[in-house]
């Protein structure tokens, strides 16, 4: 992943909610955001965006989508500062060259960290740019009627903006017949008449038969992936702290020995699966604070504050994931209490130190490594369900579809364009008109609503009948 830093030099100021402005150069796919606070108690953090500039939009919550949010119990002002929201939480964001798109952090418990700047202040690198735009107080609400920077002085926002390189779509559909028809043969080139030798053909066998030493192996079905049925995935945000660590001057280097790490984690956080339960994979994000995407050319400091991420799996007791929480929870409990008792005892430490010795000169790095502590934040959990292969369908005719006819551009990059739900497509490309876009597939939330036709007796009622 790569990300910008909005690093400024103007006054620093706390914020309960700051508006800004991001402007792509080339097509980049927005996941998340790093934001510098101040640490303390009781952050609840809100994402919301716009398509194009702020405008006198900063109090209407209508002009604006949600994109997710994230809580933390309690935060660090050295240890997780800034402090990145899970790209789990948060749907993403496509922009192309030129596109410019508003975002909305608010947080609400606790505050953060912004600049006060002067108009026109932005902060930019080859791929996008960053306007200072207003300030603003979700005491009541987030879009509360009291705004700061609407004159001169502008705010800042503190932290990093996290995305990667996107790929924009065709500016028109490709042509489905070749420009040149091709030729076609009735007759084959030539005909072979006869083998140029006959072969010999033994009249006796030339021993007797011999009994085979085993029966054949028969496979009655193929082999089926279990983890293709209805699934729950959570996501944990962690982070490590180690000691007696040198960061390796080599790109090399570095990424043998995070990959290493993020293996040795793995294997740790799988001790106590069951054959229903496994760790998909772990994904280190950052060290000390310097998002991790393989190939930084930016040295790092000479410390090790790992922060990373545990994604698991969990195949469903029931085809609807039913008890999804419940089994989110107790998976959580798990694992952590695992990672916790490993890096307590010290196991943690002799793990990554003989995964190390057995790697070479590439991994001397971590041969004087220990685990200091280790931190987990809260648990985010993913219903998968069944899963397919849902893309945007930009004929206009059947919104996100699952027939595998998606375009080349799209099979090349899936991860950009290609959704496991039609919900989730849904909501990424149709948030407007999602219920037509769901059609038949649609299902009741089961919640109640108000039911304002007064002929009704029931004013609250869970019919599914709620307007859009």
């Amino acid at each position: 992943r790569e990300f910008l830093e909005s690093s400024t030099a103007g006054d620093r100021s706390g914020s309960f909610g700051v508006l800004f402005e991001v402007t792509a150069k080339r097509s980049i796919l927005i996941q998340t955001f790093a934001v510098k606070h101040f640490g303390g108690n009781g952050f609840n953090f809100h994402v919301f965006t716009k398509s194009g500039s702020i405008g006198s939009s900063y109090s209407d919550a209508s002009a604006w989508t949600k994109l997710g949010q994230a809580s933390y119990g309690t935060l660090s002002s050295t240890l997780n500062n800034p402090v990145t929201l899970p790209s789990q939480n948060l749907s993403p964001v496509m922009l192309n060259a030129g596109e410019t798109q508003s975002f909305y952090i608010a947080c609400v418990g606790n505050y953060f960290r912004v600049h006060e700047e002067s108009a026109g202040t932005v902060v930019e690198n080859s791929d996008a740019s960053i306007a200072a735009g207003l300030n603003k107080y979700p005491y009541d609400t987030l879009f509360h009627s009291s705004t700061q920077g609407l004159g001169s002085t502008k705010y800042m926002f503190q932290g990093k903006l996290i995305y990667s390189y996107g790929v924009e779509p065709p500016s028109a559909s490709p042509s489905d017949i070749p420009s040149v028809v091709p030729s076609i043969s009735t007759e084959p080139t030539f005909i072979s008449k006869a083998p140029s030798d006959v072969p010999s053909l033994s009249v006796k066998p030339t021993g007797a038969p011999i009994d085979p030493t085993a029966q054949p192996t028969i496979s009655t079905a193929p082999t089926v992936d279990p983890y293709k049925e209805a699934t729950i995935q959570i996501s944990i945000p962690s982070q490590l702290v180690l000691s007696g660590f040198q960061m390796p001057t080599s790109q090399v280097k570095i990424n043998t020995v995070l990959t290493l790490l993020a293996d040795t984690i793995k294997a740790r956080a799988s001790v106590k699966l069951n054959s229903n339960q496994r760790v998909k994979s772990v994904k280190i994000l950052s060290i000390n604070g310097v998002p991790f995407n393989g190939s930084s050319s930016r040295r790092l400091q000479d410390s090790a504050l790992i922060e990373y991420e545990i994604i698991l799996e969990e195949i469903c007791s029931t085809s609807k994931c039913d008890d999804s929480q419940a089994v989110a929870n107790a998976l959580y409990q798990s694992v952590t209490q695992e990672m916790r008792a490993s890096i307590d005892d010290g196991s943690l430490t002799t793990a990554i130190v003989q995964s190390a010795q057995a790697s070479g000169a590439d991994a001397d790095a971590l041969l004087s490594a220990a685990v200091e502590s280790g931190d987990f934040g809260e648990v985010v959990t993913t219903i998968i369900g069944l899963l397919g292969d849902f893309y945007p369908d930009w004929s206009g005719g059947g919104y996100c579809l699952n027939d595998g006819n998606e375009p080349d551009y799209m099979k090349l990059n899936p991860s950009l364009w290609v959704y496991s739900t039609r919900s989730s497509c849904c909501t990424r490309y149709y948030s407007y008109a999602y219920n037509d876009c769901m059609g038949s597939d649609a299902v009741p939330s089961g919640k109640y609503y108000p039911d304002w036709d007064q002929n009704q007796e029931s004013r609250c009622v869970s019919d599914g009948q709620e307007p859009d």
